[in-house]
């Protein structure tokens, strides 16, 4: 029997336990602020989850029926129980329940009886018959109701009820009303859902709190719907026994009563845990690294189906911790991502300091790659069968030292090293997804889902380590998502030094007008790609054959390209006295980058006086405020 199940989250009034929590300014109540009642957790899950994983196996179809102040807070708990997100319809401001349920039959064209419950209805599946099984068997209109019974557990009440068949009159309705708090569900027949429409058009029809006898107070949409099933011309109650979780449903619960009753009111629901029932289980952290690179020919041409050779470096790095949540833990599928105090500042010493931090380190946080990451991962494992355990969740936080906005590949190391603890998390291996469409993976992370302007050189060797040579000519990358990379011989190659600017600028800005030019076909941009190419080519070969020479020379070419294409505007002024000194030091230097640090190497003729000469190139950076490092090459990033 074709059946669909309205639930009603349109109340207008606050409810005594809403308004408690907002007046508790502790941190255990702020997460809660806002939230509706129905969503609060009840033995570590939403009221309503523990009965909707029933419902949605009962009924065809299933609409949450919210107001604009409660409708993100369902479309978030949506997310987590893959129900749809078209089926969270938006009422606006209530104006009583028949309203939200003409609403909801006119939109979704409801053609078959309707069930209605309350969004903060809570029974105990697991005890009885169940309430959702006997509302899908009602025809017709019923009304279903509680009559307490004296000396019963005030959690867990036996529903009786009347049956009787006719017109439900005034005085049976007032006598339902001092019986009980309010109903538990109702069903609708199908001719009355046709009559909404004309109901509402009725003068004398409103909807309104209404108290009663005591400290009884019926919400609007239940005193909206029992009015509106006085005018019915046939309607009957249901005799039906069944356990119900019924006295959350009172409008007067208080915290005080939340704490004591019902927060942990389902525990005995929850099978208790253990390495044997949870065999994939982890109870160690995670901890993984991904390294900064340096681009040391070719850049920027990895965006614009060139090639380039790039190197892996101990320098620096990003680490990602993951902490497995333990089998004790309530929420023991919920992953939450712990604040960084560097990167991801939540806590100020002042306004003065929070001002200067957003003038000097902007509004991107870290918070936002992880997201990112995860949402891509799952994505991927979903769409190709690659099987996960999601059960057990996890606590994660990064680290990094990586100098920021200085084109040293901060962002992908962050995202690579916390995709490379998904993996072992997860357990899904580089048979599962092969190195290069991983790389390909963490640059959709940044670039589809973020929209940061990127290129594949930086997840590549972070993805590989070492040095690789990397080609993404265009064919092979539009029909495989990715290039053809080769590893290299990291001794062959000279010793190397970074520079980098005290105060770097946005990393991304230089790109955006060479790629409008080079996607118009502009042939100066065009032949500066396939020269980026061929320097690389020469490069690789230089260093086969250990021509640190040639090399140097194809890193001068490499900038003066670079600097043709770009002009100086665009490379800054700081970046241009970084190569000037190197030159001045008997060095060559290029960006690693997109900009705000040189890499470089001596390129001059008497060796005994290497040495010296970077001595007194790294005197004259750091004289005028940048950083000298020399380089220490890594071969792999595991």
């Amino acid at each position: 029997m074709s059946k669909t199940l309205v639930i009603l989250a349109t109340t207008s009034a606050t409810t005594t336990l809403e308004k408690d929590i907002k007046n508790e300014h502790t941190s255990r109540f702020l997460r809660y602020r806002g939230v509706p009642k129905c969503l609060l957790p009840i033995s570590g899950r939403p009221a309503l989850s523990w009965w909707y994983d029933t419902a949605y196996h009962i009924y065809e179809h299933i609409y949450i029926i919210a107001t604009a102040h409660s409708y993100k807070h369902f479309e978030r708990w949506a997310s987590g129980h893959a129900f749809p997100k078209e089926n969270i319809l938006n009422s606006g401001f209530s104006q009583g329940a028949i309203s939200d349920i003409s609403f909801a039959h006119r939109v979704k064209d409801i053609a078959e009886d309707l069930c209605i419950v309350p969004a903060d209805l809570l029974f105990d599946n697991s005890r009885g018959l169940r309430l959702l099984e006997t509302l899908k068997q009602a025809k017709g209109n019923q009304i279903i109701y509680h009559i307490p019974e004296h000396g019963d557990d005030p959690r867990i009440q036996r529903i009786t009820t009347e049956h009787g068949s006719g017109l439900l009159t005034k005085e049976d309705t007032e006598n339902v009303k001092k019986s009980l708090i309010c109903p538990l569900a109702y069903n609708m027949g199908s001719s009355s859902l046709k009559q909404l429409d004309s109901y509402l058009r009725l003068p004398d029809h409103q909807a309104s709190d209404v108290s009663l006898s005591g400290s009884i107070t019926i919400p609007s949409l239940q005193e909206d719907l029992l009015a509106f099933y006085e005018t019915q011309e046939y309607v009957q109650t249901i005799e039906q026994e069944f356990v119900s979780a019924y006295g959350y449903l009172d409008p007067s619960v208080t915290l005080t009563d939340y704490l004591k009753t019902w927060e942990k009111l389902l525990d005995t629901n929850i099978p208790p845990r253990s390495p044997k029932t949870f065999p994939n289980h982890q109870s160690q952290p995670i901890i993984t690294r991904s390294n900064a690179r340096v681009g040391l020919m070719g850049n920027p041409s990895d965006g614009f189906y060139g090639k380039t050779m790039s190197l892996l470096i101990s320098n620096f790095w990003a680490e990602v911790t993951l902490i497995p949540n333990p089998l004790t833990q309530v929420e023991y599928g919920s992953i939450s991502i712990l604040p960084n105090p560097v990167a991801d500042p939540h806590l100020f010493s002042s306004i003065e300091s929070m001002a200067v931090i957003s003038q000097t380190d902007g509004y991107d946080n870290g918070d936002r790659l992880l997201q990112a990451c995860c949402k891509v991962f799952f994505t991927h494992c979903q769409k190709n069968n690659i099987k996960i355990d999601v059960k057990q969740g996890f606590s994660v936080l990064f680290e990094t030292n990586i100098p920021r906005q200085v084109g040293l590949a901060g962002s992908s190391a962050i995202i690579t090293a916390f995709w490379k603890t998904l993996l072992k998390f997860y357990g899904v291996t580089d048979e599962d997804i092969p190195l290069p469409l991983q790389a390909s993976l963490v640059l959709s992370a940044e670039q589809d889902e973020l929209g940061i302007s990127a290129g594949l050189q930086d997840r590549v060797i972070q993805a590989y380590g070492g040095l690789v040579y990397m080609d993404f000519e265009k064919q092979h990358v539009d029909q495989y998502g990715y290039g053809q990379y080769e590893r290299l011989n990291i001794d062959n190659l000279p010793p190397l030094w970074l520079a980098y600017v005290a105060d770097p600028k946005d990393s991304g800005k230089m790109h955006n007008s060479v790629r409008q030019r080079f996607a118009n076909g502009e042939p100066a941009v065009v032949e500066a790609m396939r020269q980026f190419a061929q320097l690389t080519t020469d490069a690789r070969d230089a260093l086969e054959k250990r021509d640190h020479k040639k090399f140097a020379s194809l890193m001068s070419q490499n900038f003066n390209t670079r600097r043709a294409v770009y002009g100086d505007a665009a490379l800054d002024k700081a970046n241009l006295r970084m190569i000037q000194l190197a030159t001045e030091h008997s060095c060559v230097a290029k960006f690693p980058g997109s900009g705000g640090a040189v890499v470089g190497m001596w390129n001059g003729d008497d060796e005994a006086h290497r040495n010296q000469d970077l001595q007194e190139l790294r005197w004259a950076l750091e004289k005028e405020g940048f950083v000298f490092v020399e380089i220490q090459p890594k071969a792999n990033d595991a």
